[in-house]
């Protein structure tokens, strides 16, 4: 696992998120230092704060589980589905994962499109009820 300060953080998921076909330079990467880890958010709002947007949310980092990055929230808006954006945001996400150090990507699922999306990008559901999908990821 990396030690990198915030700017250094924040340049490489920088790195990853201007990857994705949808990306413009007025998308924002927000990142904090948290307790137990890092945490990130990506906007197409170029306030940083719309929800409805589409954004992911992810933290890297818990006292169980250093090297898990949870993703804590990912939309799409609704004039933006169907184009491949969700996935975008998740291979973004793992590739940024694969070389910060982390050994898998752990997210709970809701509604009736989000559990197929995770499936269908190699996410295998852990636990029922609350939705909750890992995906183990291979070192770079």
């Amino acid at each position: 696992m990396r030690d990198l300060a915030v700017p250094e953080f924040q340049d490489m998921l920088f790195h990853y998120a201007r990857k994705m076909p949808f990306w413009q330079d007025t998308h924002r990467i927000i990142v904090a230092k948290v307790t137990d880890g890092m945490a990130a958010a990506y906007r197409t709002d170029p306030w940083g704060i719309g929800f409805r947007t589409t954004h992911f949310d992810i933290n890297i980092g818990s006292r169980d589980s250093p090297t898990t990055c949870y993703i804590l929230s990912l939309e799409v808006a609704e004039h933006q589905r169907r184009q491949g954006h969700g996935k975008a945001m998740v291979a973004c996400i793992e590739d940024f994962c694969k070389d910060y150090g982390c050994d898998s990507i752990e997210v709970t699922a809701s509604g009736d499109v989000s559990p197929k999306l995770y499936a269908a990008t190699g996410f295998t559901r852990i636990k029922d009820g609350i939705v909750v999908f890992r995906k183990p990821i291979t070192l770079k």
